[in-house]
Order: structure tokens, then sequence, then C-alpha cells
């Protein structure tokens, strides 16, 4: 596909973006994360960023990793393993540089050793709440009360991140807590007057906010799901009305998100405020009537999608891949008219092709072409030795129409790949290479809806002396400004 027509690639969407690799027995012991960049500092961000991925992505895979017979609140623990996505905090990393070409090479390597400082930051964080409940008990007025109520939300949230990287690196002695955070969340929401409209929740959330600066707000998303809604997206504009924010991640001095669950009489929505190094900085809950959010959706369209990508994700030992936008990985929105910059890494040379998962009206998957080229060639894109470790741009797109919710897989092997590309037609009237349904008839085009479009990219890429790996980005767009 041209430059030009990838305009109409990736201009549906929402990001979230998900590396799936294998996890051997010593990686429960031991995580790293390779970083490039033109500066020490640069790379060393870097390669902390991919640690962290890991780190989400081992605990993702396997949940036994936290549910563990010292966790009294399994169930939760779960929840926030499921909805974390890169704000992980990292104590005790270890790190070494390597001067690369044009740049430095900086590895991130976090081991058990670090569980001590887990340990004790833990600890403290119990022992914090539980001196903040007691605090509570005496305290009488409600404005006091409901500072005390945000500032242990913050405290819960802080714990569970690191509590997680905790059961990730075997723990001996984890402190519990006596409440959870949706005990303290529904407690708060109770105290707060509940919402009536979007604009009155948002300035209950952002009085948590309102005292730091340079603030990048991400759109809040449904529990357990990655997806932007039209309520995340009013949301997020709402939120910037009353906060110090910045447009791009990287200018960032504190990142807002959240994620939202609807219950029978309303919509609880948590945001937490967190640092650069992922530390939890404050906390607030807001719950919205009905008629807060009545014009706008709220529920993911492509949530079992989503799970289905998922729990089907192609592994390997240690071929890993990733791709993310400019403005990061997650919960990402775009409007009408935006840039959109996609880029890939790839840690050993090797091959991959891009296939989108369309959920408009008339749900489809189409593979992306990168040339002109004649038969499959043109959609399979090489990463050569020198390119391996660092980010590769595939250039700049605007979003334009349709829009909606998208998703983008990469299919990676260290084997050429030319010759297991999906099944394709050229659709005239969209431009798009598209894949065919299995059993159309003959000399006949029918296209193959995303469910089955996975199975058929996952089935064909199964071949014993290859390695292989996968990341997946969720994007969702929108015509309003």
């Amino acid at each position: 596909m041209t430059v030009a027509r990838w305009h109409k690639v990736f201009m549906i969407m929402a990001v979230t973006v998900a590396i799936f690799a294998h996890a051997s027995e010593s990686a429960a012991f031991r995580v790293s994360g390779t970083g490039y960049g033109k500066t020490p500092e640069e790379a060393r961000k870097e390669a902390l960023a991919e640690l962290v991925q890991n780190i989400r992505v081992e605990v993702k895979s396997d949940f036994l990793s936290i549910q563990t017979t010292r966790n009294d609140r399994v169930d939760e623990m779960k929840s926030k393993a499921i909805q974390m996505k890169s704000d992980l905090p990292v104590l005790g990393a270890q790190y070494s540089e390597l001067s690369a070409k044009d740049g430095f090479m900086v590895d991130a390597v976090l081991t058990s050793s670090a569980a001590p400082l887990y340990e004790k930051e833990i600890g403290t964080l119990a022992g914090l709440v539980s001196k903040n409940l007691e605090i509570l008990k005496t305290t009488a007025a409600n404005d006091t009360k409901s500072e005390l109520l945000r500032r242990i939300l913050a405290q819960i949230e802080q714990y569970y991140a690191l509590r997680i990287v905790a059961e990730f690196l075997k723990c001996e002695t984890i402190a519990n807590l006596p409440v959870t955070a949706e005990d303290i969340a529904g407690r708060l929401s109770d105290m707060e007057k509940k919402a009536d409209s979007l604009a009155f929740g948002a300035q209950v959330l952002a009085r948590s906010f309102i005292k730091n600066a340079g603030i990048y707000i991400y759109p809040p998303t449904p529990k357990n799901s990655s997806e932007v809604t039209p309520f995340g997206s009013a949301m997020k504009d709402h939120l910037s009305k009353h906060l110090k924010t910045v447009n791009q991640p990287d200018k960032a001095e504190a990142f807002l998100s959240g994620s939202y669950q609807v219950l029978k009489d309303g919509l609880e929505l948590t945001c937490h405020l967190t640092d650069s190094r992922q530390n939890v900085l404050a906390s607030n809950v807001v719950f919205f009537l009905p008629q807060a959010y009545k014009s706008y959706a709220v529920k993911p369209v492509a949530l079992d999608f989503e799970k289905l990508i998922q729990e089907g994700h192609v592994v390997s030992g240690d071929f890993k891949v990733d791709i993310k936008t400019a403005q990061g990985k997650t919960d990402l929105l775009y409007k009408k008219d935006d840039t959109l910059k996609i880029l890939v890494k790839m840690n050993k040379p090797g091959y991959f092709y891009l296939v989108s998962h369309n959920f408009k009206k008339d749900r489809y998957s189409y593979v992306i072409n990168f040339t002109e080229e004649q038969g499959n060639r043109k959609f399979v894109s090489y990463v050569d030795g020198d390119s391996a470790n660092r980010w590769i741009e595939l250039g700049d797109f605007q979003v334009v129409a349709p829009f909606g919710v998208e998703t983008l897989q990469m299919v990676a092997s260290t084997e050429d790949l030319v010759s297991n590309v999906p099944p394709t037609f050229f659709d005239k009237a969209t431009g798009l290479y598209t894949i065919s349904e299995a059993g159309s008839p003959k000399g006949g085009h029918s296209a193959s809806r995303p469910e089955s479009a996975l199975a058929t990219t996952r089935g064909l890429i199964m071949k014993k002396k290859s390695a292989k790996a996968e990341a997946v980005l969720v994007f969702t767009s929108m015509a309003d400004r």
C-alpha cells in the first residue's frame, strides 16, 4: 500500500499495545529490557520502558503468579493485573551501557535481588494505609474525610502496582492491606455528590490533580478493556479544561489515566495521577448518574475480540517485537486530521506483516501493503541486523474518515513470511487488500470477519524451526475535535 493509501489505514483508531513473548522458567526471577538512544539517558528510558512492558506481559500471561495463598484479595489483584498497562514501578534495576552505532545501547535488568526493596516499600505503604484508616475514624468533617479517603486510595493503588511486581519476583514477605481499593472508592463516591453531568464530574475529579502541572491525559477506558469509547473521549476533553496539560507524553511531568465500570444505577470512574517513575501521586473517584452519560456510548464494541486476540497470542522464547505510536501504546485517541506516527521494533533480524481488523458496521480484516510489488512480497517488510532493537518509523499518517475502532496485528518471524500471508483480494471500493473468507463462492469475493481472519493469520505461521512473535494495537478515531 502506498503512503498515501496508508492515510486511510491508520486513522480509525485508539491504541493499546500488547507484546506477546514466552517466559522461560528463569524469567520468574529475571526480566530485562533493551533501549537504544542518541544519549545514555534516552537509551536508559527506553530500556526501562521495555523492562516494565515485559513484566506486564509475563504477569498478564500467567495469572497464577499473583494468585498465592499470601494474597487475601485474589479477585481484586487479578483485576488489577488485567487492567495494568505499563505503569509498574521498578525498584533496584541494574543497567549496563554500551556505545553503539550513532548512539548508545542500554540493558536494564531486574532480578530477585530487588525483592527486599519491594517488600520494604509494600510494608511501608500498608502501614500508612492502616494509620490513615485509624485517623479516618476520628475525623468528623466531610471535606477532611474526602481528602483522607483520596490519599488512602492513592496509597492502595501504589501498593497494588508494587505488589504485582513483588509477586512476579516471588517475594517471601508481602504485607496485606486491611481494605481494598473498591472499599475506599465506594466510601468516597458515597460521600461525594453524585454527578448528573460530565462537566460536574470532571470538576470533582480534577480537585485531586489541580496542583500538578504538565499533565498528559489518557482518555479513561472501560474496566478490563483498552478501547476508548465516546464517553472516555468526552471525559478527557472535560478534564483538560480544569488541568494544566501538555499535548505529548514525552513532554509530560505527570500522567492521568483512569478506568470505569457501569453499575446498575450509574457509572463509577476512578482516575490516578502517576509520575514518570510510575509512582501514584493522587487518586480520585466519581459516580455518574445515568443522565450524565446518556448521550455517550460507554461499552466497548470489540471487547470479545480483544479478549480473543490476547488469549490466543503467538509466543516466542527470545524473539520479541513491539509496535507503538509517537503518543505511546495505550489508551490513545485520535480526532479528525490528527497526525499518527507508527513505529515498530524487533530485537532480531526478521520479517513482519500487518493485519488490520476493522470494527465498523461491516466488520472485515485486511493486510497492509508497503509497496506496489506483485504477489505477497508487497505485504512483507524486513528488519536487518543494523535496525534490530531500534524503533523504525513506518511514516506519518493523517486521521481521516471512516472513524471507529480498529485492531492492528503485527505478525513477525525470523523466517520469510512471503508464502504465509493470508489470501486476499483487492477491494476496489475501499482500496484495501481484504482477507478472503474461507469457503467463499468460486470466482467471488467474501471478506473475512476479524475472528476468522485472526485464526487464519495465526495458523499460517506455525513453522517448527522459526521463531514467532506478535504485537497488537487497538485504535479508536472520532470525527469531532
